[in-house]
């Protein structure tokens, strides 16, 4: 034998041994690289070796992981766990040889994520508040926590960070509570705030869960942690996990609600204090010098990616800052009333309503937005930017709060001023920070990001957009911004605050991260720890080391080809929320150790250690309980009872009967010693072998160990008090016999023998006798074949394989000895047994006026008329025939009407549920028709109107006169019928119309919920030959975009020229100039205006209405025509926007969906105490 060394496949010694391809994939890393290994190994290797082996390629430490060999079995596959058949050659276990593939998985083992070798261990690990904060010192101190001497951390990713579960699509959420737990004055201000109050309270304080999670964070062994209850103490359902939201909307939202729960604690005001800046709103008049200002707070900065209008992105986040406080001049038309003045005067006014602002002061800890979202006028989809948008790893924003920086400074002397002691790589591509693959022209979003202007209270604002171009502030261009300051030794070193004089430092540390397009994506962040001034990647549940080209490629700016849906769905991955800190050493605070911890964290950290042990042991039982579906037949009732058996694999085979037993409630009936458990397969109904001897075996073995999931199940089998179990081989075959007693033309229900596939006819004769003690001499077997068919076993020395049996199998014994030279096809056996394979079991309601419908079992033959069916239920619902309706009931619970007396129930199936309800039924050749009032020119163009009788041999013209009357009474009119139509209903559009002369059964089927409609015309009917064609015609008027209501036009050869002329008739449009085109959607096919004229498939070239683009077959369809020659009317993008939204009220206030519009997303709220839902 020889050993695996390497990856590379594993020469063989001895020529003739088989070879086995083993290939490996890790499961526990998301480092796709590196997950997937291959070797071959001589069929005679152990599985240990081929385990240490594996545990050497990912350098795990041995038995910290499960080697799972996913083994393909029928239609199928297998999980068998390798780690405790060790001892086994390869060949042994069942592997495939000689060049076929054999899948392994590593997994978790206990739901620990493996331990890495100390080999592969690097410096790099992750010390102080992340790892080692809460050690004990204590010698008696649980394996829960990982000591400083161990090379490894528990579970967890080798960066010693916990990710977070990605519920649905909360990776938005994840994002953000990661960068809040990485920030030492939010976690620190989170463990000092003490809750007070009982469990329910607990449930839906939001700081409460957020300390627990933090703890979690800090001092679980998992490789990730939940955050459901996070959300639910939101206020949020399982629904809310499956909603795409803005990280930084929620970021407002959650800051918000924490605000409120901090009242009157000693974390009040704790936001604003970390997160709060002021800024100042002016406007100043250039004759006098009156300025007229307000101050607002704010708690992030949105940036635009490019100014509006403009196609070159700005560049970097310290230019992006300057256009947020450029000035615009107020002159002409614009100018600005001055109260001093008591006059119009040119002043210095905001660009738009965020610009002509200024910094008063910055908060602590800074959150910056880049507005990736816009809204693209010319194609009208939100898109997402990718503009290259640099932002430095420390900014200096002492010159933003200046008081020099006035309306006459010059943009780009000022922007040379700007210094960022960080050099961010790449900076000699300048052109590179002015590309994107963002649209043209493009507006960017406020609905996501903070408003453009703040209240008093600091309340969001929105105002319209101005384009920056056309204000007092110069254009800039990258190169200007790029100016920085070189990074030195010292300064990386050393202690960088020494460095940087003054409170206006800032030091990076967080990016968030959104990769996708405007339509959806995904979140992660990069966030630096302030402890060993490492950067990393926390996304969802994996977290890993993050190196400097990760964090640039995050800028954005990768060129990409594009088309016209490129700009909607391209996919980039860039930066989208940015969060700094104060260089402050004296406010800078490291995380708490534990011996400053206040007494109810750690409190709460015993109370979180012992909730993760228990069900850390509670999983361990779970890994060791064997959950297999059992089926039991019931003694007495005969009903076949299924249950999931739940039991520790060391329990023995004996003590599970006594557990199933006792699990299907059979105490009453018979003792567990009449009792055994058989392997068994349900779908086959087929008993595959049973345990003897294996009594005393735990059900671990017996099952071939535990697995999430068995290929087979199980089945308790029952016996009688004078009977013995007997033993069931594998091969054998379950045989259902029913006795015949030919005399009373009764079939008994079955019992099972189970004979071997390779028996003879004698033998189950044999089986048979012993069972029922039948004479063998005169017994007639008939087996029931595949179809049903009936065949007679004569013949006592054919094998049963030979003669069609399989698993399941179903015969038919007669020993009365009376029909001996009778053909089987004649005889009565014959006529008995046809009878009992077409009788079928109905569970029928019967209506009971008193109180709930009554309920009855009965059987009947499945090829008699529901006719005849009513008659026999006629006894039992207590009225004749007609006096009552049956309904089939589904599995779904709904009901669909039975109406046709000659049907038969050739459709129902054993155990059918039908419902019988007191009506008018029909009589034999009646039919019933839900008939709907059509009016095309109506928003609603159609209604309800009632449920109508017609009858074989009634025609059209009669079915009106009936209708007459009844429409005259409801609608309030007079109506001759002459003006009357019906017309075949498909789904919401009107199809073929009924002629007087077509008569309904013999031109018109009419099936079960048939429906029609009715439709009132102006005028005497027109259709009078079904070789007619009807067509519904609509002008559309590019110049005034205006598309007219449908009006009908009756073609009598069906022809394009005969179309083409009554449309130019009615259109006023000469026939060279028209074109055709075929509406869209469902009657009567609203569309956008918007997209009518450009997006239709418009033709002048027709030469069929059956042929593309027309495509008509039947009558009802709805054809546009317009004149070529009329020129589209050009309109603004504020009367597009008017539109659109016209059309979406239009939309929502009616069942017609017009256009195509961007999906809504659902407002993200958190609820407190004040506003939480009452449900």
């Amino acid at each position: 034998m020889v050993n695996a060394t390497s990856k590379e496949v594993v020469p063989v010694e001895n020529d003739e041994e088989p070879t086995i391809l083993c290939i490996v994939k890790d499961e526990t890393t998301v480092d796709r690289k590196q997950n997937n290994h291959t070797v071959n190994l001589p069929a005679s290797t152990l599985v240990k070796d081929l385990y240490a082996y594996v545990a050497k390629q990912v350098s795990y430490v041995e038995d910290t992981f499960l080697l799972v060999w996913n083994k393909f079995i029928g239609g199928g596959n297998e999980e068998v766990v390798l780690n405790d058949e060790k001892a086994k050659t390869l060949q042994e276990v069942g592997l495939a040889a000689n060049g076929k593939k054999n899948n392994f998985l590593i997994k978790d083992k206990d739901g620990e994520q493996p331990k890495k070798t100390k080999e592969n261990d690097d410096d790099d690990s992750v010390t102080g508040s992340v790892t080692n904060l809460f050690q004990s010192n204590s010698s008696t101190s649980s394996s829960y926590y990982s000591s400083s001497s161990d090379s490894y951390t528990l579970g967890k990713s080798e960066t010693g960070f916990v990710g977070l579960v990605n519920q649905a699509m909360t990776c938005y959420l994840n994002s953000l509570l990661q960068t809040l737990f990485m920030t030492p004055e939010f976690r620190n201000a989170i463990y000092r705030w003490e809750f007070i109050g009982n469990e329910d309270e607990a449930a839906k304080s939001i700081p409460y869960q957020l300390q627990k999670l933090f703890l979690h964070l800090q001092t679980s062994s998992k490789r990730a942690v939940e955050t459901t209850d996070v959300t639910k103490s939101f206020g949020w359902d399982s629904s809310e996990a499956w909603q795409q939201h803005d990280v930084q909307e929620l970021c407002r939202v959650m800051f918000d609600a924490l605000e409120s729960k901090f009242k009157n604690t000693d974390q009040d005001d704790l936001i604003n204090k970390l997160y709060q800046g002021k800024l100042k709103d002016y406007v100043k008049c250039q004759q006098c010098g009156h300025e007229s200002a307000r101050t607002d707070t704010y708690l992030d900065i949105p940036l635009a990616i490019r100014p509006f209008g403009s196609k070159q992105a700005l560049g970097s986040v310290e230019i992006a800052l300057k256009s947020f406080v450029t000035t615009e001049l107020l002159e002409g038309q614009n100018q600005y009333f001055c109260e001093k003045c008591n006059e119009k005067c040119d002043a210095r006014k905001a660009s738009d309503c965020i610009d002509g602002l200024k910094f008063l002061s910055f908060p602590y800890l800074l959150t910056l937005q880049l507005k990736r979202f816009a809204f693209d006028y010319a194609t009208l989809h939100r898109v997402k930017l990718n503009d290259r948008m640099t932002f430095p790893k420390y900014l200096n924003l002492e010159d933003f709060i200046s008081e020099d920086l006035e309306e006459g400074t010059n943009t780009v002397q000022y922007l040379s001023t700007l210094i960022s002691i960080y050099d961010v790589k790449n900076d000699a591509d300048e052109d590179a920070n002015l590309k994107g693959d963002s649209p043209s022209t493009c507006s960017t979003e406020t609905d996501s990001g903070v408003s453009e202007g703040c209240s008093d209270n600091g309340t969001s604002t929105e105002e319209d957009e101005v384009d920056n171009s056309s204000k007092g502030g110069s254009q800039v261009d990258g190169a200007t911004a790029s100016k920085k300051v070189e990074l030195t030794e010292d300064m990386c070193n050393g202690d960088l605050a020494q460095d940087m004089k003054g409170p206006y430092w800032y030091e990076l540390f967080s990016i968030m991260i959104h990769s996708g397009s405007a339509s959806g994506g995904h979140y992660y962040a990069y966030i630096k720890s302030f402890t060993n001034g490492k950067w990393y990647c926390f996304n969802d549940q994996s977290v890993t080391k993050a190196s400097d080209d990760d964090i640039e490629r995050t800028y954005g700016g990768f060129e990409s080809s594009r088309t016209y849906y490129s700009s909607v769905y391209s996919s980039s991955t860039n930066a989208y929320m940015l969060m700094y800190r104060q260089v402050n050493p004296e406010r800078n605070c490291k995380f708490l150790e534990q011996c400053d911890m206040p007494l109810h964290i750690l409190e709460l950290m015993q109370k979180l250690k012992k909730q993760e042990e228990d069900e850390r042991r509670r999983k361990e039982m779970e890994r060791s309980m064997c959950k297999i579906k059992i089926f039991c037949e019931h003694p007495q009732s005969r009903r076949i009872m299924e249950q999931k058996l739940e039991i520790h694999k060391d329990t023995t085979l004996k003590d599970a009967v006594s557990v199933a037993h006792k699990l299907f409630h059979l105490e009453e009936f018979l003792p567990a010693e009449q009792c055994r458990i058989v392997k068994f397969d349900e779908y086959y109904d087929y008993i595959e072998r049973s345990y003897d001897g294996e009594e005393d075996n735990p059900i671990g073995k017996v099952l071939n160990g535990v697995k999430q999931s068995y290929m087979f199940d199980l089945l308790l089998e029952t016996r009688k008090e004078d009977e013995r179990f007997k033993p069931y081989k594998p091969g054998g075959t379950t045989v259902k016999v029913h006795v015949v007693q030919l005399e009373k033309e009764k079939v008994d229900p079955y019992v099972n023998v189970r004979p071997l596939l390779s028996s003879t006819v004698g033998d189950l004769c044999d089986l048979i006798h012993e069972k029922f003690n039948l004479p063998v001499d005169c017994m007639r077997v008939a087996f029931e074949g595949s179809y049903n068919d009936l065949k007679l076993l004569d013949n006592p020395s054919k094998v049963l394989k030979e003669l069609g049996f399989f698993k399941n199998n179903r015969v038919f014994v007669e020993a009365s000895d009376k029909e001996e030279d009778v053909q089987f096809k004649d005889s009565k056996l014959f006529k008995v047994l046809d009878v009992f394979q077409h009788t079928i079991q109905l569970f029928v309601l019967l209506p009971d006026p008193s109180t709930k419908p009554s309920e009855k079992l009965v059987r009947v033959d499945k090829r008699i008329t529901l006719g005849k069916l009513k008659e026999i239920l006629k006894s039992d619902v207590g009225c004749a025939p007609e006096f009552f309706r049956v309904y089939r009931v589904y599995s779904n619970n709904q009901e669909i009407e039975y109406s046709k007396l000659t049907d038969p129930l050739t459709s129902f199936s054993d155990d059918s549920k039908i419902r019988v309800k007191y009506s008018r039924a029909l009589k034999k050749g009646e039919h019933q028709l839900k008939i709907f009032l059509l009016n095309p020119t109506e928003k609603e163009p159609y209604k309800y109107f009632c449920d109508w009788i017609v009858t074989d041999g009634m025609s059209v013209k009669q079915c009106k006169e009936l209708l007459q009357p009844e429409i005259c009474q409801r609608c309030g009119i007079d109506v001759p019928v002459e003006n009357l139509r019906m017309r075949r209903k498909n789904w919401k559009n009107p199809a073929a119309v009924y002629v007087d002369s077509q008569v309904f059964e013999d031109h018109i089927q009419v099936y079960a919920s048939f429906e029609v409609f009715l439709e009132i015309l102006e005028g005497p009917e027109l259709m009078t030959s079904t070789d007619q064609l009807s067509v519904y015609v609509r002008h559309w008027h590019p110049s005034t975009i205006t598309l007219d209501p449908p009006k009908e036009v009756v073609l009598q050869d069906s022809v394009v020229d005969e179309l083409k002329a009554a449309v130019s008739k009615l259109g006023s449009v000469p026939e060279e100039n028209l074109e055709l085109c075929k509406g869209r959607g469902h009657f009567p096919c609203e569309m956008s205006v918007l997209e009518i004229h450009d997006e239709c498939d418009w033709s002048s070239d027709l030469t069929s209405l059956r042929a593309s683009p027309l495509l008509i077959t039947d009558d009802g369809a709805v054809v546009f025509f317009r004149d070529k020659t009329e020129k589209l009317m050009e309109i603004t993008e504020e009367k597009k926007q008017e539109i659109i939204k016209k059309e979406n009220a239009k939309s929502n206030n009616s069942n017609t969906r017009i256009g195509k519009f961007s999906y809504k997303e659902r407002a993200l709220k958190i609820y407190t105490d004040d506003n939480r839902p009452s449900n």
